[in-house]
């Protein structure tokens, strides 16, 4: 709830960047997150948590999962784009 109570106290704004998932708070608020911290996040959490894994094996992990349960890999590939690492 801490989190949730933040986010709505602070007034991060981004007129140009409409879909954005991932802000930062402190340089710059209000920039996009670079890609490589969010896989640095991914990585630092994941090993704390014990079970060490990568951005790549997330998305590997999740398109197999998806597979598994829809049985079609062109869904995959129109709807998450290839693997570009």
């Amino acid at each position: 709830m801490a989190i949730i109570s933040l986010i709505l106290e602070t007034e991060i704004t981004a007129p140009d960047i409409q879909n954005a998932l991932f802000l930062t708070k402190q340089q710059q608020p209000g920039k996009l997150i670079k890609v490589r911290a969010i896989q640095n996040l991914i990585e630092k959490y994941s090993i704390a948590y014990g079970r060490p894994l990568t951005a790549h094996n997330l998305r590997c992990s999740f398109d197999t999962r998806h597979f598994v349960e829809h049985k079609n890999l062109k869904n995959i590939t129109t709807n998450y784009g290839p693997l570009r690492y």
